[in-house]
């Protein structure tokens, strides 16, 4: 195994930076260092010299604000979460504010329809939060 120890002053998305140099055949990884700026890329033998402008190009052009396929779907659900998570938290203060009793018995029918969207919610959530483990 041979390694390269290259500088990426820009910063690092480490899962991307990692899939955009797997174009080239020898690499093997990416490793951090005790440099926050600087960066190991293993290959599984000597990198040829084309291979090293390759990777020097990629890592030049790196931008680590720049998300992977996973890493968007990822930021995507989590955004669905906190959105359903408000929407929960909203749902169970009206319901509780709303003083839905037996006593209380015209409020019985919106009582239901509250606990429905609140049901809905929950269930829409919990699929979020499976794909999310399953990711």
């Amino acid at each position: 195994m041979a390694e390269l120890v290259t500088s990426i002053p820009q910063g690092v998305n480490p899962a991307l930076l990692d899939s955009q140099l797997r174009v080239i055949a020898t690499f093997n990884g990416l490793a951090s260092t005790a440099d926050p700026t600087s960066w190991r890329l293993l290959f599984t033998v000597t990198p040829v010299q084309a291979d090293v402008t390759t990777a020097i190009s990629i890592c030049s052009a790196h931008n680590p604000a720049q998300l992977t396929p996973q890493q968007q779907t990822n930021a995507a659900n989590d955004a669905a979460i906190a959105n359903l998570q408000a929407s929960i938290a909203g749902e169970i203060n009206h319901f509780k504010a709303s003083n839905f009793t037996a006593a209380n018995v015209p409020n019985l029918a919106a009582a239901v329809t509250e606990l429905v969207r609140l049901a809905n919610d929950v269930a829409a959530m919990a699929q979020l939060l499976q794909r999310r483990d399953l990711s």
